[in-house]
């Protein structure tokens, strides 16, 4: 985002909270700034090697962890929805629902409940909340929009559709994500399928076949079946340059990806900024990739989340 251009380091926590209320501003006036530029860092330009130092971590009592923007949200082992970090028009505000799955965007965020009902809270700028009715799966949220996978394979996307992230897409399907202002998904037998936003390649669509994707601002991930991650669209600050190591679990951010490989041990690339990239020792089960924070749930169940310049709204509950 053009306005944030110019904060120092320091000043940087407090100059996101200005920046997010102008964001905010911004999407509700019409006034020109776009999902992916929202995502913007200042310090996405610099490659420098910040350390996390100890990551913020919790209790163990969680299942699974979704990192947005400015919050994060999990699920307990109850099945209730916790959100921490900064409460931007009711992104900290989960209904009291029993959910089984959960994905944090912009700055709203989506569960599906144990009826396999879709409900959404935070921002509602360009319909991020207008959930679909049926019965759904899988669900994922981006810039501003979401898409979610039905029982019988289909997908259902709804919020912004600025660039024809909405469209409708025909056949079965088996894994769906929402990014920037692009939504990929993978067909019955792993092929990649994506729309929406393409100005930087992040719609392409690699041959092969893949059993997860994953979608950031810019570039997307996929996972393929050897368990090697492949990467493309952006590659500022190496984001779409993985490890050459296998994976059982992949999660795309803003700038940056984060993995569990399949020693249960967590590898990120991309922007150092932030520290974002260095991902903290142990066995984890899950991990995401915020806008500039990333979180992972370890053997334990406890969620682990780092980024050292901000741990105040970073650290979990």
């Amino acid at each position: 985002m053009g306005c944030r251009r110019g904060f120092t380091a320091g000043l940087w926590p407090v100059a996101r909270r200005v920046a997010a209320v102008v964001a905010m501003a911004c999407l509700i006036a019409g006034c020109g700034i776009s999902v992916q530029e929202l995502f913007d860092d200042p310090r996405d330009q610099q490659d420098d090697e910040r350390q996390p130092g100890d990551p913020a971590r919790s209790s163990p009592m969680y299942t699974t962890v979704a990192a947005g923007l400015f919050h994060t949200c999990a699920l307990e082992r109850d099945g209730g929805a916790i959100c921490w970090g900064m409460d931007i028009q009711g992104s900290l505000d989960p209904p009291q629902e029993v959910f089984i799955d959960l994905a944090a965007g912009l700055f709203h965020s989506c569960g599906i409940n144990s009826d396999g009902q879709i409900s959404c809270w935070g921002a509602n700028t360009s319909g991020q909340l207008d959930a679909p009715n049926g019965e759904y799966v899988a669900v994922s949220a981006g810039g501003a929009h979401s898409c979610a996978l039905d029982t019988e394979g289909g997908i259902k996307c709804w919020g912004a559709n600025d660039n024809g992230q909405l469209a409708e897409v025909a056949g079965e399907f088996e894994d769906v994500t929402a990014g920037g202002a692009h939504s990929c998904a993978l067909e019955n037998g792993g092929q990649v399928r994506c729309w929406g936003s393409n100005s930087h390649g992040q719609a392409d669509e690699p041959q092969g076949r893949y059993e997860q994707i994953s979608a950031g601002s810019l570039h997307t991930c996929a996972l393929r079946s050897d368990g090697r991650v492949r990467c493309w669209g952006s590659n500022g600050q190496g984001r779409s340059q993985p490890p050459g190591r296998n994976f059982q679990e992949l999660s795309v951010g803003n700038v940056h990806a984060c993995g569990v490989d399949t020693d249960d041990a967590l590898a990120c690339w991309g922007s150092q900024a932030h520290g974002r990239s260095n991902a903290p020792p142990g066995y984890f089960r899950e991990v995401t990739a915020g806008g500039s924070h990333s979180c992972a749930v370890d053997a334990n169940g406890s969620v682990a989340c780092w980024d050292p310049d901000i741990h105040e709204w970073v650290a979990p509950p």
